[in-house]
């Protein structure tokens, strides 16, 4: 792994520090509200009527929040819009691809607007540790990969940092929580993709998995 990938170690760190309540290094100028806080798992706006008139950057300041994994949810088109979250269709092959590249580049574009820049490096964190707040690209499912492990290094590319296996639909990747087991564990796929995120240091989140 390249060391100025982000890990595990990197995350918790942070934690750590927003317990304790870190304090900026001498010099450092911040207006970010003390103690520090990281969001391992935001929706920032995707519940919120006119989300692209705030300001994620304000908000971050103004509730101490340094560090927010931004999750970009592949698989909504395919689950039920109210209720129980199940999956009410089948997508058809590469429409989830296409959907979640068109949710990144709409998240990118937002990120520069509200100018918050993301966590790509150990110093990012470093930053955040510092009080100067980064937001850390994440997908809540790895359904957009579609059985193809090169979309992992595409992904990568595109600045994620914090990849999740499975949410609400089928995938091959393993079971979730909600429906019925198929695979009984992890399936050979699926740990394909924990080696390649591993590989391009990505943190693997197993959120919403079965426990086998």
């Amino acid at each position: 792994m390249n060391k100025t990938d982000i890990n595990r170690r990197q995350v918790a760190l942070l934690g750590a520090a927003a317990l304790a309540g870190l304090a900026s290094p001498a010099g450092a100028q911040t207006t970010v509200r003390k103690p520090y806080v990281a969001d391992m798992h935001s929706h920032y706006g995707m519940f919120l009527p006119r989300l692209f008139g705030m300001d994620l950057d304000k908000h971050m300041r103004e509730n101490g929040i340094t560090l927010l994994a931004w999750a970009v949810v592949d698989d909504r088109k395919w689950i039920s819009a109210s209720g129980r979250l199940v999956q009410v269709d089948e997508p058809k092959p590469g429409a989830i691809w296409a959907y979640w590249q068109d949710l990144v580049k709409d998240y990118e574009a937002r990120l520069a607007q509200w100018k918050v820049a993301k966590a790509l490096t150990t110093a990012d964190v470093d930053g955040a540790l510092a009080g100067e707040p980064r937001v850390l690209l994440a997908c809540e499912s790895a359904n957009f990969i579609e059985g193809d492990i090169a979309r992992l290094a595409q992904a990568h590319a595109m600045g994620v940092r914090h990849m999740q296996l499975v949410h609400y639909i089928r995938t091959p990747l393993g079971d979730h929580q909600t429906a019925a087991p198929q695979h009984g564990r992890l399936t050979p796929l699926g740990a394909q993709v924990v080696a390649e995120c591993a590989r391009l240091g990505m943190v693997v989140d197993l959120a919403h998995g079965t426990g086998s």
